[in-house]
């Protein structure tokens, strides 16, 4: 599966792109990039309503591979990698979203099966395993 990357693409386009693959996965945009296992904080982060070249100075076009086998962490860096944006993956949690950061060496296969097994449960008894900030 493939995103195309170009510098007149809004952040919120790849967002919904990202979204269409993994439904209880979510992207978010930051300023600067982190390591694995590394949060973010909100205030570092972009407004999707910008498009990627007025944030990079990389060449960006380029179709972006998304894999179900890729873990997050290989995601993350693949971005950071060759846009200098950052980009942390949220998981959903019943009204929540999580940061993937205990957990970025788990798949996005992963990830949204258990995005999607944590949204249908109604009464969330076990702790989250990821950090997480309420959005």
């Amino acid at each position: 599966m493939n995103i195309s990357i170009q510098p007149d693409r809004l952040l919120a386009d790849i967002q919904k792109d990202f979204q269409a693959l993994f439904p209880f996965l979510k992207v978010e945009f930051y300023k600067d990039t982190h390591l694995s296992g590394e949060g973010t904080t909100g205030k570092e982060r972009l407004d999707p309503h910008v498009a990627v070249g007025e944030l990079s100075a990389h060449t960006l076009s380029f179709s972006w591979h998304v894999s179900p086998e890729s873990t997050v962490s290989e995601l993350e860096s693949s971005f950071q990698e060759k846009t200098g944006i950052g980009l942390q993956v949220f998981r959903k949690s019943g009204n929540n979203w999580l940061q993937t950061t205990t957990t970025d060496y788990k798949t996005l296969a992963e990830q949204n099966a258990r995005g999607e097994e944590m949204s249908h449960k109604t009464n969330l008894t076990e702790e989250p395993e990821d950090y997480h900030e309420q959005e």
